[in-house]
């Protein structure tokens, strides 16, 4: 019974939150993309990252400890309270604001999609939580979705990669800038210095452009979209 209140109290504090965005989305313009990702490859990353966690935290598994471990610390029951239920809605109620969150998000990057149905996600997706209509047949099975979600930790993986390597780029070249304004270093230990670095920028370029490739940042917008989408319904 406490999960299905809580499943009522997502549902209902979700669709609130997409309403705001619908009303404040209206006013502003946005770009739109039919083409790859680029740099809002992090940003969606990091919602995948969201997204993994949030389907993981409410696995059976994970369900049954929060109930009979997280609930039973001594210290929570201390300081917080001994009402399992009182716990168990703080739990519920974290829950419910990262999926929030993480809507508000998804809700706001299908705006910038070129595709009508998820230019308009948050009016379905109020549908859905309000009355469990999902009239673009958009939620996965379980069996679906974690196939599903072996691509998106794949990509969340890669695109982290490309990250720290755009990161490292960044410093190499940040080096061979500060050495060749350089007028103290020995000619030839700064020459040698210099191909060094030169090979290393080229090089680091190559992976970068390698992890560009295979990473969401050539992804087709509107499929990534689609995937946090179809994740979020099949999460709620």
């Amino acid at each position: 019974m406490a999960l299905e209140a809580w499943l009522v109290k997502a549902k209902t504090a979700i669709s609130n939150t997409l309403r705001t965005t619908t009303t404040s989305t209206t006013k502003m313009m946005y770009s739109k993309r039919s083409h790859v990702v680029g740099v809002l490859a992090f940003e969606m990353a990091g919602l995948m990252s969201k997204i993994l966690h949030l389907w993981q935290s409410l696995s059976d598994k994970n369900v049954v400890r929060l109930r009979n471990e997280a609930t039973s610390l001594e210290g929570v029951r201390k300081i917080v309270s001994n009402d399992d239920n009182f716990l168990l809605g703080l739990a519920c109620a974290e829950v419910v604001e990262n999926l929030r969150i993480v809507g508000k998000s998804v809700s706001r990057l299908c705006k910038r999609s070129n595709d009508p149905s998820l230019q308009c996600f948050d009016q379905f997706f109020e549908e859905f939580a309000n009355s469990g209509r999902d009239s673009l047949h958009w939620e996965w099975s379980c069996k679906e979705m974690e196939v599903k979600l072996k691509k998106i930790d794949r990509y969340v993986t890669l695109t982290a990669c490309l990250h720290k390597e755009i990161d490292e780029l960044s410093d190499i070249e940040h080096g061979l800038k500060k050495l060749l304004q350089c007028s103290d270093a020995e000619q030839l230990i700064k020459e040698k210095k210099i191909i060094d670095l030169q090979q290393k920028v080229f090089w680091q370029k190559q992976e970068v452009k390698y992890l560009k490739e295979t990473s969401l940042w050539s992804r087709n917008f509107d499929m990534v979209a689609l995937l946090l989408a179809r994740s979020l319904f099949t999460i709620v």
